[in-house]
């Protein structure tokens, strides 16, 4: 199975575990170190049959054509070079900006946002 999931960075934290994650690496680097539940994450992704891609170069390059042509940010710009690069084209993701992608089968998790 072949499909990418956007995942926002930055904004508000909507979780407790996301809160906790933001917080403590700044303020108590000691108990982010105490933090490993995601280092299983990796493995499960595999396990489940999606392929990990990585960035390179020219999807960095891409990426500055993709920001003029959609007005998108870095991390948005650069998931879509990845995407078009690897024929990918499922997307779940809740950030409407990708529906301006022709080539983006937007998938939203969360109806209605």
């Amino acid at each position: 199975m072949r499909a990418l999931r956007s995942v926002p960075l930055g904004g508000k934290p909507k979780t407790p575990q996301s809160r906790i994650n933001n917080y403590l690496p700044r303020e108590h680097p000691n108990e982010a170190k105490s933090l490993t539940s995601h280092q299983a994450a990796p493995r499960k992704i595999v396990q489940i049959g999606v392929e990990v891609v990585a960035v390179g170069l020219q999807d960095i390059e891409q990426s500055h054509e993709i920001k003029r042509q959609y007005g998108f940010l870095t991390n948005d710009a650069l998931l879509v070079a990845v995407m078009q690069r690897s024929a990918v084209t499922p997307l779940a993701s809740n950030d409407p900006d990708f529906e301006r992608v022709p080539v983006v089968a937007l998938y939203r998790p969360i109806p209605g946002k």
